[in-house]
């Protein structure tokens, strides 16, 4: 009897130690699927287009990459994104996107692919407005041309940004480039300093823009952003977030902002917060050529104040300045001073 136990016992003990080499086995393979990024559910493998830069043509290049079959195109996207953040195969192209770039999320609505990125994702590494333009469409370029959707939208940590990096934006979603990237052009652009005292001239580069309606939403859109990088702690943001364009409309030298009835709402405005908020557009917007004055609507209405210290009955222009040398070492620089 006590054999039969005896024997009973070590079939047992040989079972749960065959079980434990078992799992510890299932286990080390599928670490080892997780490390070598191999997907066991995956249908095979295809093989994709992913676009990069090339520095010498200027113009963006594909190269085949494999990857695994998926059965959602919501796993495609974030693969095919994966790649890009990876880099290209051939040294002659260039990387577009930071390294650190985490994809957060892809949804699908439509014929669009909403692409959600890390915050890595605006860190520049190309120069210039051709330079942004690459790294974004290499987005584009390479999502649209391997899945049957049409445009892409792409998000920064989940939530809508107005520029990719700093220029090219990325407020609606965008079809895939066929033609020659971009070129840029300077934009002077107008900031205050860090007491809201005084116009700080703020000088951009900008995508060209097809007429001067398109212009001034680029302008506008760049003010209510804010200064990008260093210039962060030196310059403030003049237009609050609040502060949206219902429409744009340019009559002779006249250009009218037409808001929404949210920036009446807007509790923030003091003397010298609305003091900024006006002469920051004014200054930038009579920047673009032929515009000299600036009228200011609400809801498609004549509105006798915004914030409650300025007129804003008639269209505006341009204070009278001095024009002073910049401050030796100063980043950004007082341009104009006001007479009063």
């Amino acid at each position: 009897m006590r054999k039969r136990v005896t024997i009973k016992r070590k079939k047992d003990s040989s079972r749960r130690l065959a079980f434990v080499f078992l799992l510890i086995f299932v286990i080390v393979v599928l670490v080892s699927l997780r490390v070598l990024n191999i997907n066991l559910f995956s249908r095979g493998n295809e093989s994709v287009k992913i676009y990069f830069y090339e520095e010498d043509s200027k113009e963006l290049v594909w190269e085949r990459h494999t990857i695994p079959k998926f059965s959602h195109i919501e796993e495609k996207i974030k693969r095919i994104c994966l790649e890009i953040v990876r880099g290209p195969k051939n040294s002659n192209l260039s990387r577009v996107v930071d390294p650190n770039t985490k994809i957060i999320g892809v949804e699908t609505k439509e014929d669009i692919a909403i692409v959600s990125f890390s915050e890595e994702i605006k860190n520049r590494i190309l120069p210039g407005i051709s330079g942004e333009a690459a790294s974004l469409y290499c987005i584009v370029n390479s999502v649209v041309a391997n899945t049957p959707l049409r445009r892409v939208q792409i998000l920064i940590n989940d939530k809508p940004d107005n520029f990719y990096w700093d220029s090219v934006s990325i407020s609606e979603p965008l079809n895939m480039l066929t033609s020659s990237l971009p070129q840029g052009r300077k934009a002077i652009i107008y900031f205050f300093d860090k007491n809201t005292t005084f116009p700080i001239l703020y000088e951009s580069e900008i995508p060209e823009p097809e007429d001067r309606i398109r212009w001034a939403r680029i302008v506008f859109d760049k003010l209510k952003s804010g200064p990008s990088g260093i210039y962060k702690d030196y310059l403030i943001p003049t237009v609050p977030k609040i502060a949206n364009l219902k429409d744009i409309r340019i009559e002779g030298d006249v250009l009218t902002l037409d808001f929404t009835s949210d920036i009446l709402s807007y509790t923030g405005f003091g003397s010298a917060s609305e003091n900024a908020f006006m002469y920051s557009i004014i200054l930038s917007m009579t920047e673009i050529p032929g515009i000299n004055k600036v009228l200011f609507l609400v809801e498609g209405e004549v509105q006798d104040t915004i914030g409650g210290n300025f007129d804003t009955s008639k269209p505006l222009t341009r204070w009278y300045f001095d024009l002073n040398p910049p401050p030796e070492g100063m980043i950004g620089y007082p341009v104009y001073y006001v007479y009063k």
